[in-house]
């Protein structure tokens, strides 16, 4: 509830609970931050998107600054968390937290994607199966040793009398 309101009354400031003394352990503070910013996170897409329609230069910063990132960016960003993680105490517990839902969340929408190829993984199968049971329909009324074949040969001629 108090979260609540530091954000009603500082309007577009970050505000992370390592700051707000709420009695909350340094994983739990860690992790309600986390997941506060990852529920954000979709909002701010949209917002970039309608940003990037409105101004397709933006697509463009957008994508130099992607192409400006260097392997020793990356490993500058490793070394951070290895030393926060090691240095111990409550910023390792609270950094903890935070990659922890991050962790969680990565996960959760990767079992969603291998769901859904499973599923269209399944269709794709059903489909394949479908089209064999055609072809050897077709096999079979051409060839005339199909019992469908007498099915449909005994249909037409019903028609045609």
């Amino acid at each position: 509830m108090l979260l609540i309101l530091l954000l009603v009354i500082v309007p577009g400031r970050r505000i992370s609970l390592a700051s707000v003394s709420l009695g909350l352990s340094p994983v739990l503070a860690g992790g309600a931050d986390q997941t506060l910013e990852e529920f954000t996170d979709g909002l701010q897409f949209v917002d970039l998107a309608l940003d990037i329609a409105a101004e397709p230069a933006k697509a463009k910063q957008i994508w130099d600054g992607i192409r400006q990132i260097r392997p020793e960016t990356v490993k500058n960003i490793i070394r951070e968390h290895v030393a926060t993680y090691t240095a111990g105490g409550p910023k390792a517990f609270y950094q903890g937290g935070r990659d922890g839902i991050t962790i969680a969340f990565m996960w959760k929408g990767l079992a969603g994607a291998a769901t859904k190829l499973a599923g269209y993984a399944s269709q794709l199968s059903s489909v394949a199966d479908q089209v064999q049971q055609a072809g050897a329909t077709m096999i079979g009324l051409v060839t005339g040793t199909s019992k469908v074949a007498d099915e449909v040969l005994g249909i037409a001629q019903e028609v045609a009398e």
